[in-house]
């Protein structure tokens, strides 16, 4: 039987997946946002969405002006928290390149490049591995 600790921790896991999972079919959405979309309470949602941008999960945005009272806090989804690379090795003019790409969950590029040499060896592909994953840790 599972203890009331695990049971809650998992709960709290399964309410930031199904709010993570609306911030990134949207453009942003503020607390009330995450709450009404979802299902779940304002009072579970409130803590969720400042947990998830201290993870890098989620993002807190510019407010936009008030209309009256105080402007409500709006949250996106960070798509640079999933990053993945990719590795191409092709040969042209009797010369073997390697070219890579970095792109964020969106599939915008943020990092790529090329290298040129008579031969490409795997010693190569490593170099350029390790320094992808140097400059960019959330690669997966």
């Amino acid at each position: 039987m599972e203890s009331q600790g695990a049971y809650l921790t998992r709960v709290k896991r399964t309410n930031r997946k199904t709010i993570l999972s609306c911030l990134k079919g949207s453009d942003a959405l503020s607390v009330a946002d995450a709450a009404r979309v979802t299902g779940l309470s304002v009072a579970t949602a409130a803590p969720a969405l400042p947990e998830m941008v201290d993870c890098g999960e989620a993002l807190v945005l510019e407010e936009k002006k008030s209309q009256g009272g105080r402007p409500a806090r709006r949250f996106a989804f960070n798509p640079d928290q999933i990053l993945i690379a990719a590795l191409f090795i092709g040969v042209s003019h009797e010369k073997e390149y390697l070219r890579f790409s970095v792109a964020n969950a969106y599939g915008e590029i943020i990092d790529s490049g090329s290298e040129e040499k008579a031969k490409i060896t795997f010693l190569d592909i490593e170099e350029v591995a390790i320094g992808l994953s140097g400059r960019h840790p959330k690669l997966r």
